[in-house]
This record gives structure tokens, sequence and C-alpha cells, in this order.
């Protein structure tokens, strides 16, 4: 009977200790946000602020050509650290320094891929690091939102891909926003109609398109990108039409980091304005000599 006893509690024990792998927190150096990571049949995840579900069941996947990113993600191991940094932007645009304070979480999934999440006092953001050999084609990219009420959400809709970015913003309800309308660009705002509003935007895009937003008519987002272009045709005016696509929206290095994908939350709407997440999460500048 001890024994059996003892081999219940072992299991037990093995079983506590593999849902504490699946299941990581993430908190700003402030402790108002917390991001929530889950491993399950995707990577799951949920954002509050100060105790208060804003985003809830967040899912993210990278599809490449022979492999799905983030589909049944086995943990490999995690890191973790806290940085604390003045970076000084060489084009001053807002601020002639700028504080970079977080805290991060490195996940390393079998695969040959990581998912890097970092928690600022004023928002969250992470990204995909692939280490495949060669070359890749990526063919898509989930980045899917659920809300847990009905926010009001403020967006830049044009009638395609291609746009100038100069239409009229729009004023939606997130149950509202159905498949079938049109997308939005990037930056979108959203009023959670409590206390919080969301800004969604990227960084450090570098060989890879932008990121569009559509609504799932579910009370949720999900994106959406164009494929690379093969072939180009006269379009009036400065302007070119595409003929040809590819079936994939990226072909780039199998060893890279890929776009961040970030929130800024705040109260205040002034800090929308004065957020500097773009630029702090940007690659550092590369030039030796700026003079």
């Amino acid at each position: 009977m001890k024994k059996y006893f003892l081999l219940s509690l072992f299991a037990c024990y093995l079983s506590l200790s593999a849902q504490a792998q699946k299941n990581l927190e993430l908190v700003s150096p402030n402790g108002d946000i917390k991001v929530s990571v889950r491993l399950a049949d995707k990577i799951y995840y949920d954002v509050s602020c100060n105790n208060e579900v804003l985003l809830k069941d967040n899912s993210l996947q990278l599809k490449l050509k022979n492999q799905t990113l983030g589909e049944q993600p086995k943990l490999a191991g995690q890191k973790r650290a806290s940085i604390k940094e003045e970076l000084t932007p060489i084009v001053p645009l807002k601020y002639s320094s700028v504080n970079n304070e977080y805290n991060q979480l490195l996940l390393n999934l079998k695969g040959n891929y990581s998912v890097e999440f970092r928690a600022f006092n004023d928002g969250i953001a992470y990204r995909f690091i692939t280490r495949q050999k060669g070359d890749i084609e990526v063919f898509g990219e989930d980045f899917s939102l659920q809300f847990p009420a009905d926010y009001l959400l403020h967006l830049q809709q044009p009638g395609g891909y291609k746009t100038a970015y100069e239409e009229p913003y729009t004023h939606v309800t997130s149950q509202s926003w159905q498949p079938s309308d049109k997308r939005s660009v990037l930056p979108i705002l959203i009023d959670t109609r409590k206390s919080y509003k969301i800004l969604i935007s990227e960084s450090d895009l570098s060989d890879y398109p932008c990121m569009f937003l559509q609504g799932t008519g579910k009370n949720g987002v999900t994106s959406t990108f164009p494929k690379v272009p093969l072939e180009f045709g006269d379009d009036g005016d400065r302007s070119l039409k595409i003929l040809k696509e590819a079936d994939y929206i990226a072909k780039t290095k199998g060893q890279r980091n890929f776009p961040w994908r970030y929130f800024v939350i705040t109260k205040d709407d002034k800090q929308i304005l004065e957020n500097t997440m773009t630029y702090k999460l940007a690659t550092k500048n590369q030039l030796q000599d700026v003079s």
C-alpha cells in the first residue's frame, strides 16, 4: 500500500510539474500589466492590467512551408531577464533619450524556434525567433485576439492591401466587425469602454509585409497579409498593379527575428501620443558613424 501511495504521489508531482511548465506569467516592472501564457494545442495568452482581463484566449502561430510554429508547442526551456537601459535616438522625433525598461520571457520550443514576450509599464509585445537552415517561405501568420466584452474599435479600412493610409477612420464595435467587411491597417485603437484603451501595432519589419487585421464576426480579430508580388503592370500615374502573386507572404532567412506585435495599454489618452514602443522594439542602430 505504501508503495502504491508513493507512486501516486510521484505521478501527481509529475503532473503538477508539467502543468507548471505549460502555464507561465510575465509581469511589467511596476506590476500593473500581466501576460499569462498557456501551451496547449496552440500558444495562448491573456493580457490583464491591475487584475482586469483586457484580452483573453489570444493565440499566435507562424506557418512555414513544411511546419507550423506554435502548433502543439513543446517547451524545451525558458529564460527570463529584466532590462533597464536608456536609448539615444539618432533623430530625436519625440525625445532625445528613451527609457527602455521591461521584463522578458523567452520560450525556447522544440522545432528550432522561440517566442519572446516583453512586458513594459505601458504595454506588452511578442515576436517569433527562428533557427532554421537556409531560406524559408512563410505562408501565413496567425495573430488572433478575443475580446471579453463588446469593445469600440477605431480603424482605417482601405478597400484592399493597396493603400496610401489616407482613408478616414471608421468606428465599429468588435461584435459587429464581420469577415466580409473591409480589413484595417495598423495601428488600431481599442476602447474597452471601461478604464482602458489599447493601441495595437508592429515594429522591426524587415524583409516582411505589413500586417492587416480583420474581424472574425465572433467578437475577435485575426491577421491577414498580402502575398509576395511576382509580376507588375502599369496602373495609372505613379502606380503599379500586381499581375501575379506567390503563394507565400515572405521568403526570408531561416535564422532571424520576426516583427514585434505590440499592445500599448493606458488609462490616459495622452500616453498614446507619448509612447515610444515602436522605437524601443526596433533593431538598434547599425551605423558606426552618424556624424
